[in-house]
């Protein structure tokens, strides 16, 4: 699958990186709406001191594009200057998906366990 063109993109377009919140949430809900009725699931990883705001963005988006897609939630594997979120965060953003009745699930990272980078 040629992901630009499935995306709705034009070759220019795809070329050019997200730079702010603006264009990650057009390239989010793109890519959303591409995936809605399909077998797939979402994943978002979940470091401390989340802006509250954004995961009720990246939320809303899921709730309005593709609800019925599972969404993981992995707490941040801590590494340089990213902190795993605290219980309080990690249960607030499972209230708050579970509020848009998303399909929420937490799922750790298990890379470092497996030693892969």
């Amino acid at each position: 699958m040629n992901a630009p063109e499935t995306a709705g993109l034009a070759r220019d377009e795809a070329d050019a990186l997200p730079v702010d919140r603006t264009d990650w949430g057009v390239a989010r809900r793109r890519v959303l709406a591409l995936l809605a009725g399909r077998d797939a699931a979402l994943k978002l990883v979940l470091p401390s001191g989340a802006p509250r705001d954004e995961l009720a963005e990246v939320l809303d988006d899921v709730q309005r594009l593709a609800p019925e897609l599972p969404l993981i939630l992995q707490p941040a594997t801590p590494m340089g200057s990213v902190e795993a979120p605290t219980r309080a965060e990690l249960d607030a953003a499972v209230a708050h998906a579970l509020d848009r009745e998303l399909r929420v699930r937490v799922i750790p990272q298990v890379h470092r366990f497996l030693e892969l980078p």
